[in-house]
């Protein structure tokens, strides 16, 4: 158990990072750059420009099983005069050190191709043992082109290397910048690949997979070629609910698994 934490806490998974959730994307290995919908909005939000309805998404994620890792987030969306606002919340952690995240998005389409976001973060890091937080705000912008068989999307989260003041140093959060495309060789079918970069951790290649079975129903699948690591899900619409379930897979760390409930306000197939 030691040597697993000091493996998180120091290598390309250190706590202090940008926080996302959602089962699609976890069930994609975070290919997400081009993803729309409510799932957009804990990675690309440009894809929030997709919601005609308002929208609200529940997420869980357990990394590998580890309660003290888990991630658990809320997010809302309604459309209003030709854009669409976003409200969220995450946090990560547990009773003696906390990492959250609240957020304001504004989303806007520019004619049926171009899609643009911007996200500004407040994040907040609480050490129940100085009994203090640490604050920071976090600007995050993208966009998304799309065309009936390719879209591309772009996302660049803290340009500006901000991090956490603490009395000896700066704890920075990380740069990332994340470019992606998405095919579409059939109507059911969508093929996501990613390139991330983070800076100091070089780059990373996600390939994800959709597969609509029916109307209701739609199979996942993805792989992180940088940390070794495989996840598949599914997901299903009921009248105006949505869930997705993955699983993910890394090589020295176990399983992760993820779980997110949305509510539509109106009746909807997939998000």
């Amino acid at each position: 158990m030691l040597s697993l934490l000091s493996l998180l806490l120091t290598g390309p998974l250190k706590a202090t990072d940008k926080l996302t959730t959602g089962a699609k994307a976890a069930s994609l290995s975070n290919a997400a750059t081009c993803l729309t919908g409510i799932g957009a909005a804990m990675h690309n939000q440009a894809g929030l420009t997709t919601i005609s309805k308002p929208v609200v998404d529940i997420s869980y994620t357990d990394h590998f099983s580890l309660d003290i890792l888990s991630d658990r987030s809320i997010c809302f969306a309604i459309p209003l005069a030709n854009s669409v606002w976003s409200a969220s919340y995450a946090e990560t952690g547990y009773e003696l050190w906390k990492e959250s995240r609240m957020a304001m998005t504004l989303a806007k389409s520019f004619g049926r191709k171009l899609s643009v976001a911007l996200q500004f973060d407040l994040y907040d890091q609480y050490y129940a043992e100085d009994h203090k937080n640490l604050q920071v705000f976090i600007p995050e912008f993208g966009l998304q082109y799309h065309t009936p068989t390719i879209d591309l999307g772009f996302h660049l989260f803290n340009p500006l290397q901000a991090g956490y003041h603490t009395l000896n140093s700066i704890e920075h959060l990380p740069l990332l910048i994340n470019t992606g495309v998405a095919l579409h060789p059939d109507k059911n079918i969508i093929i996501y690949c990613d390139m991330h970069y983070r800076k100091h951790y070089d780059y990373s290649l996600l390939v994800g997979t959709a597969y609509d079975i029916t109307r209701q129903l739609s199979l996942y699948a993805g792989v992180n070629a940088r940390q070794a690591s495989y996840s598949f899900g599914l997901g299903y619409s009921w009248h105006h609910f949505n869930v997705n379930i993955s699983m993910s897979n890394h090589q020295q760390l176990g399983l992760t698994p993820a779980v997110s409930l949305q509510y539509h306000f109106s009746k909807h197939h997939h998000s």
